[in-house]
């Protein structure tokens, strides 16, 4: 920290090859998501929150410091991990901080619309379409299209948004497939152990092995 003529405390804007490193990473990152996600520089600006286009701007051509605030808004915006941006970033943060971040990070701005891929059908066609764009969700989320009647809920249609890394819990919509099949199942989730999870079909339920599953996710919400 500095303190210029007229008292005021300025910002260290020294940038060293550790922070250019990070830049060029930033930058990359960039390059590579642009045209996925549909981004410009501006956009990227307000997604990320800052104040100017010119800050998205210099953040990414290492005229300024990343910290790790910034890691974090570019980090949601792109939907990457911030060890993408930082490897080392466990070493700038504490692990309350580091847990705060990660809580950051999992959830989008209330009103930002991802785009998620559509990792496949209940009928186990090939889906009509690969990306699905919708909001209020989390970064881990997938789309899968009900392109036929499903156990749980026959007459739904459209995709089910679903999170594969979310805690679920009994009496929550899940998503599932079995090992060496195509298509993806829905159900009322009943109870859950280690090992065991126990589903309703209609009137029936029906105990499942876990390691019999190559997918489980908690189902978000329909579109």
């Amino acid at each position: 920290m500095t303190t210029d003529n007229k008292g005021k405390t300025a910002i260290n804007r020294v940038v060293t090859e550790t922070h250019k490193a990070r830049s060029a990473r930033l930058k990359s990152i960039y390059q590579r998501k642009k045209d996925e996600l549909g981004l410009t520089q501006e956009t990227l600006r307000k997604l990320t929150g800052f104040k100017s286009q010119g800050a998205v701007s210099q953040y990414m051509n290492g005229k300024v410091s990343l910290n790790t605030d910034a890691i974090i808004r570019f980090a949601r915006a792109l939907q990457c991990k911030p060890e993408d941006i930082e490897p080392d970033i466990d070493l700038y943060y504490d692990e309350a901080e580091k847990m705060a971040a990660y809580e950051k990070l999992r959830f989008p701005y209330a009103d930002q619309e991802l785009m998620l891929p559509v990792i496949g059908t209940v009928s186990g066609e090939l889906p009509k379409q690969q990306k699905v764009t919708t909001a209020g969700i989390t970064y881990q989320s997938v789309a899968i299209e009900l392109d036929a009647p499903t156990e749980a809920w026959p007459e739904s249609r459209g995709y089910a948004i679903v999170d594969p890394t979310e805690i679920i819990l009994a009496s929550d919509k899940i998503a599932i497939m079995f090992r060496m099949r195509s298509g993806y199942h829905l159900f009322d989730l009943v109870s859950l152990d280690d090992d065991h999870l126990t589903v309703r079909s209609g009137s029936s339920q029906i105990e499942l092995i876990k390691n019999q599953l190559s997918f489980l996710g908690k189902v978000l919400k329909f579109q």
